[in-house]
């Protein structure tokens, strides 16, 4: 009877160590899902450079979770790093090529780099993943307006019109496109 609890002991103790460096039980997928919410709280709270190290340690958690990837490139898009924004926009959809927030994300920094043809299509490609996407439609009627495609750009700002009214207000739609889109990067829960 001695010598069975030491046992019990020790592996209760491994347990307790496993527990508390976070690995006992749980998956990859599953740390990956808790750090990706922890890392949308951190970036609730204005903590960009605490939601990208969660976001991070995600995406070597789980190296298939769009989410995870999705999610860093929105906080480097919000810090202004839009290279590396776009790099793990790309990624995303290197896992999901119809993931519409990320190809409506590397549409704007496109856009915003001068790229108007490279933006209208992906926007496009928002769009056929999600038709109800009001802010790809808005951004891809400005896109058309800056190539001097005004017919087709009023077509599609007249749908994001119709989809979300309220893109219809005067603080929603600048009376001359800036060059800045509407819309704006979106963090996304792992399911």
């Amino acid at each position: 009877m001695r010598r069975r609890l030491p046992r019990l002991v020790l592996v209760s103790g491994l347990c307790a160590v496993v527990l508390l460096t976070g690995g006992c039980g749980k998956s990859g997928q599953e740390k990956a899902a808790d750090l990706i919410n922890q890392g949308i709280a951190a970036q609730s709270g204005g903590n960009l450079d605490d939601a990208a190290a969660d976001f991070l340690e995600a995406t070597k958690q789980d190296s298939k979770n769009k989410f995870a990837f999705y999610n860093l490139g929105v906080v480097y898009q919000q810090q202004g790093k839009m290279g590396d924004a776009e790099f793990a926009y790309r990624i995303a959809l290197q896992k999901d090529p119809t993931f519409p927030q990320a190809l409506y994300n590397v549409a704007l920094i496109r856009s915003q780099a001068g790229s108007a043809q490279e933006a209208i299509d992906l926007y496009r490609q928002a769009i056929a993943a999600d038709p109800q996407f009001a802010a790809a439609y808005l951004n891809l009627g400005y896109a058309l307006r800056s190539t001097g495609r005004d017919e087709e750009a009023t077509m599609n700002i007249d749908k994001a019109i119709a989809l979300d009214p309220s893109l219809a207000s005067p603080t929603a739609i600048p009376a001359a496109p800036s060059g800045t889109p509407a819309g704006s990067a979106t963090p996304v829960a792992a399911p």
